[in-house]
């Protein structure tokens, strides 16, 4: 049991480019080929304190926590169950200050030629494409630990309360004296190389009819083969020189955090260099049973058929246009990774298969009103794959907590399936105006989320957490969106405009965890809104926007066990650009304006905070050429 608080900031570069090629050889066929590269490269510095070994170890803690200047605060909540919400220690627990460095580089590259060709009946379209995405990231931390001489005599009297908005913590001691602190190793966890290519391909054929209602034929395929690959070496390094100077110094985290002050490196790279060598390669060493844990492929194949009618017609004096159509998908993919031996630390290396195939039918009808309003509808079978990082082998057992502990990915996931019927208005009462109203219904048949439950491996049971497939449930809702462009206004304020959303979502699907409690499915929020107000003229654009969403699930991107609530937001951004020449443009973009904080927390109760997170405001300097 512990706390933890830290401070962040770092630096994000991006270059993007994209060129298009395109050519005519005749006046039936046309050729096109595309390139877009894009890279990121993020650094960013950080600053923690860990408060560690506040547990009540079978009651071995029970004189420190009552001898504590801040002794246990327990509330009796509405199920009658009890949780601690503040408390402290005399004795025992230890903090130690981690100043790390965050460094990812992002790559993509995406390519693909496209061949078009115009018959007198029939048109054929030709795709294939290539995509490589790479991230490449490790988490580089200098850990030192803290050594007061009166503070191990006397107790360091610790303290933490959890009942305000952000957590506070204390001690009986400044622990703010740098004299006090001692490197005792670097460690870099998760040098990660992480590759995602895909190939694809698709072929399609069409032509015009007159056969009823039926005015065009379409049918084609698809192929896509896809690869994941995760590779993951982690380790630490000791300290080579321990008269390395470190410029350490303390700094506090604001008027608005009850917390102490936080310790940390100014010259982090020059302590790296000469107290530990460098940051060795990640060929030095080789991988730890989580990093074996952590290593997986997964490859993926997707096929698809389809044959689509297009559909025009009056339904009374009502015109219409649509289509209708099936579509037959198969899915076949290979998992391979470790499954570690129980009671030792060895892994052996597992590979599984999976295959799955769906009948996908839709039918989407326009119906044209007035000249200026239409009614949508769809109605639809939809499949959604599992994400490749869920289908992940690779079994790790714990038997260092009191109850075993196990977790995996699931090879074996089935996909997301649900019917889906989609219901709009739409208004257009001026030429740059709209007025839409859309309802929407969907039925899902399976859905995805992370369970526990209890296996035998070796003759023990362990608490298993893996990602199962779940019975579904409904998701309704309804969006309502305006936008106008001021034109009518004298200038320069016929430049003016407006654009606002909201979006209203209710659902009984649920995730698995927790059992007594479970999360609404991760990523539906009941309430999201957009007000967007904008400028565009004399060769500025420009915009602010108000954006509100409410509290939602979130799967941790890299653990995909990690379950948790993300507060409600409401943010400001703002834009402007300027086209200098009719090839270059300038833009500075401000986000997060207000400042505000990200909140979240656990087991879908906000009595139990995970974090408090002030991400302050961003700003982005941008510059495009087109050529």
């Amino acid at each position: 049991m512990g706390r933890s608080d830290g401070d962040q900031g770092g630096t994000n570069k991006r270059i993007g480019a994209m060129t298009v090629l395109q050519w005519l050889p005749t006046d039936r066929l046309q050729l096109k080929y595309d390139l877009f590269y894009s890279k990121f490269d993020i650094k960013e510095r950080e600053d923690q304190l860990w408060f560690d070994g506040w547990g009540n170890w079978a009651g071995s803690n029970d004189w420190n926590y009552q001898n504590a200047s801040n002794p246990a605060q327990i509330v009796t909540k509405a199920d009658g169950s009890e949780q601690i919400v503040a408390g402290g220690m005399l004795f025992g627990g230890s903090h130690t200050a981690n100043n790390s460095t965050w460094f990812q580089k992002n790559e993509l590259v995406s390519t693909g030629l496209n061949a078009e060709w115009q018959g007198d009946d029939w048109t054929i379209v030709a795709d294939i494409g290539y995509s490589q995405a790479t991230i490449k990231s490790k988490w580089v931390n200098i850990s030192s630990s803290y050594d007061n001489a009166d503070a191990t005599l006397n107790g360091m009297d610790y303290s933490w309360d959890t009942r305000g908005e952000k957590l506070a913590i204390g001690s009986a001691y400044d622990i703010g004296n740098t004299a006090d602190y001692h490197m005792d190793y670097l460690q870099v966890n998760s040098d990660r190389d992480l590759k995602d290519d895909m190939v694809n391909a698709r072929l399609d054929f069409s032509r015009i009819v007159d056969f009823g209602i039926i005015d065009k034929v379409s049918f084609g395929g698809r192929w896509a083969d896809r690869e994941k690959d995760n590779d993951v070496v982690s380790w630490q390094q000791s300290v080579l020189d321990t008269n390395a100077v470190v410029d350490a110094g303390t700094y506090s985290m604001g008027s608005g955090y009850n917390v102490p002050v936080m310790y940390t490196m100014k010259n982090w790279s020059q302590v790296v260099d000469s107290a530990f060598g460098g940051i060795d390669s990640r060929n030095d060493h080789e991988k730890l049973t989580s990093d074996y844990l952590d290593n997986w492929n997964v490859k993926e194949t997707n096929n698809a058929l389809y044959l689509m009618f297009g559909l025009s017609g009056e339904l009374g004096y009502i015109p219409y246009t649509g289509n209708i159509g099936v579509r037959y998908v198969r899915t076949e993919s290979t998992s391979s990774g470790f499954d570690q031996v129980p009671n030792t630390e060895s892994v052996v290396p597992v590979s599984y298969d999976n295959d799955y195939d769906e009948i996908l039918p839709s039918l989407n009808l326009r119906f044209s009103i007035t000249e200026d309003s239409q009614i949508r509808l769809g109605l639809s079978r939809a499949m959604s794959r599992p994400p490749l990082v869920e289908m992940r082998s690779g079994l790790g057992l714990n038997q260092s907590n009191t109850v075993n502990t196990a977790s995996k990915g699931n090879p074996l996931l089935k996909p997301f399936i649900a019917n889906q019927v989609d219901l709009g208005y739409e208004y257009y009462f001026a030429e740059d105006a709209a007025f839409t109203v859309q309802l929407f219904f969907k039925d899902l048949k399976t859905h995805i989320g992370e369970s526990t439950s209890t296996i035998n491996v070796g003759g023990d049971d362990y608490q298993l957490s893996s990602p199962i497939n779940g019975d579904g449930g409904q998701i309704r809702g309804f969006e309502v969106l305006y936008q106008q462009a001021f034109t009518m206004l004298p200038e320069p304020f016929d430049g003016l405009g407006i654009y606002a959303n909201y979006s209203y979502t209710n659902s009984n699907v649920k995730e698995f965890q927790p059992s007594n409690n479970p999360l609404p499915l991760a990523g539906l929020s009941k309430n999201v809104g957009n007000l967007t107000l904008w400028y565009s003229k004399y060769n500025v654009d420009a915009k602010v926007s108000y954006n509100y969403r409410s509290e939602y699930t979130r799967v941790g991107s890299w653990d995909p066990s990690e379950l948790y609530t993300i507060g409600s937001e409401a943010t400001v951004d703002a834009s402007i650009s300027y086209q200098l020449t009719e090839n270059f443009k300038v833009m500075l973009q401000g986000q997060n304006l207000t400042n505000e904080a990200s909140t979240s927390y656990f087991d879908n109760d906000p009595s139990r905070p995970r974090g408090y997170a002030e991400w302050g405001r961003r700003y982005l300097l941008g510059f495009q050429l087109s050529m």
